[in-house]
């Protein structure tokens, strides 16, 4: 008979992701973790695997969660302006307001992870690969509809908000005040976009 998970994975998987979102990938043990989500070293290897494929699943569903909330926005809006603004709004607004002043979890690992974790910076480049395409899809009918001049190099806008993006929300973790982040953020997107 098989033996049942004696814990909520799903759970794990968020619990995990909060420690590793907190204090970074190579900053968290396997005992750390171990301690934090109350679950024994041999049922986590057994369940997740190493410490970096717990991360990488973590990593995982934190984009998915991220891009649906993308998708929600976007389809809310035809004109990106208005769709880029409310969207840097929230996430700006839930950033600047954790009072542990964790980020975001993705800018924080792109920030942390250096060039020769290969695995882990394979998901960054696909992350950034998907947001690229996202928001050049999002710009092209934005242009379509006559919101941004058909003379504007999409690629290069869509590379530029993304890097304003994860430039925003790194400073908000050394405390920068959300108002002042979000005039700084509104006025890249207003110079980018006109």
């Amino acid at each position: 008979m098989p033996r049942h998970k004696a814990f909520d994975q799903i759970n794990i998987m968020k619990d995990a992701m909060y420690l590793f979102w907190k204090r970074g990938f190579y900053h968290t043990s396997i005992q750390d973790l171990v301690k934090y989500l109350g679950v024994n070293r041999a049922s986590l290897y057994d369940t997740y695997g190493d410490k970096e494929t717990l991360f990488l699943r973590c990593f995982e569903m934190y984009k998915k969660e991220q891009i649906a909330l993308v998708y929600d926005i976007f389809n809310k809006h035809e004109d990106p302006k208005k769709g880029l603004k409310e969207l840097f709004e929230f996430v700006l607004n839930k950033i600047c307001s954790d009072p542990e002043k964790k980020g975001d979890f993705i800018s924080n690992t792109l920030s942390e992870i250096p060039p020769n974790n290969s695995s882990i910076n394979l998901y960054l480049e696909e992350t950034k690969d998907e947001a690229i395409q996202l928001l050049e899809s999002y710009l092209k009918k934005g242009q379509k509809k006559g919101h941004i001049s058909t003379e504007k190099n999409i690629k290069g806008i869509a590379h530029s908000i993304l890097a304003t993006a994860i430039g925003s929300t790194m400073l908000s973790r050394i405390g920068k005040p959300s108002q002042k982040l979000k005039e700084n953020l509104f006025n890249n997107l207003d110079i980018i976009l006109s």
